[in-house]
């Protein structure tokens, strides 16, 4: 079945809505405007949404071979192409390996996935913190975090005995199984309350936040009128997150 751009757009709205409600709101703009850029590209590989990625690249709209925002790639393309076959996108990964050309494969695998309805979504607050290899929310894939225990031979009891143990900082991703950087155990379990700042860990009860409200120019009036109000972390600019919106009674 054939599926529009436009389509394609309002679909990924609708995945990126349910998977993080934060993230929609930053995106959404974007998607709307048809402005795309990486992520947007990404999260059409991730949702398999095709025609999003044949129009970017048909129409030049993004340089695949700029240097990628994830440090783990050398090029955008490289990012999308390993993407491609993490989430078995296989259109995509045709259309790369073949330069533009969609070639048929009436073996491929399809993946069937359940699309449940907006307002199914779950109303819970739900911490996140993005994997850089693999953008998966490590709070709901999960992360690993290993013990430093130190043992020594007690001839007293002729066995091994452990002397010491601490928690070391050495996390790790379940979903790929990567190195995460730059992040401790302890900002990990503070994300998890709902008044902390999911992007630099600030408590926003003692920083504030700020409103921001988004000018769209209306030609009939010939002036800018409100469009749209996001509110951001005054520490670090970030937009939160719905469920902070709800918790501090923000509409």
């Amino acid at each position: 079945m054939n599926v529009t751009l436009d389509e394609s757009l309002d679909n990924l709205n609708k995945k990126l809505y349910l998977e993080s409600p934060d993230l929609w709101i930053e995106l959404s703009d974007k998607i709307n405007d048809k402005v795309f850029d990486e992520r947007i590209l990404f999260f059409a590989i991730k949702y398999d949404m095709f025609s999003i990625i044949k129009h970017v690249i048909d129409n030049n709209l993004v340089d695949l071979d700029n240097k990628s925002k994830n440090k783990y790639y050398n090029t955008i393309k490289d990012q999308l192409i390993d993407s491609a076959k993490q989430y078995n996108c296989t259109d995509a990964l045709n259309y790369f390996n073949n330069d533009g050309e969609v070639q048929q494969n009436n073996n491929i695998e399809i993946k069937v996935e359940n699309n449940p309805k907006i307002e199914d979504k779950i109303t819970t607050y739900m911490p996140k913190f993005s994997c850089p290899k693999c953008d998966a929310n490590i709070f709901e894939n999960g992360y690993k975090i290993y013990n430093n225990m130190v043992y020594k031979f007690s001839p007293n009891q002729n066995k091994l005995v452990e002397m010491s143990k601490s928690e070391s900082d050495f996390i790790v991703c379940c979903s790929c199984e990567s190195t995460l950087d730059d992040v401790s155990p302890n900002k990990l379990k503070s994300l998890c309350e709902v008044q902390t700042c999911g992007s630099c860990g600030v408590d926003l009860t003692e920083i504030g936040i700020v409103d921001k409200s988004k000018m769209k120019y209306d030609t009939n009036e010939n002036k800018f009128t409100p469009h749209s109000t996001s509110y951001h972390c005054g520490n670090c600019d970030s937009i939160i997150n719905k469920h902070q919106m709800a918790h501090f009674n923000l509409s």
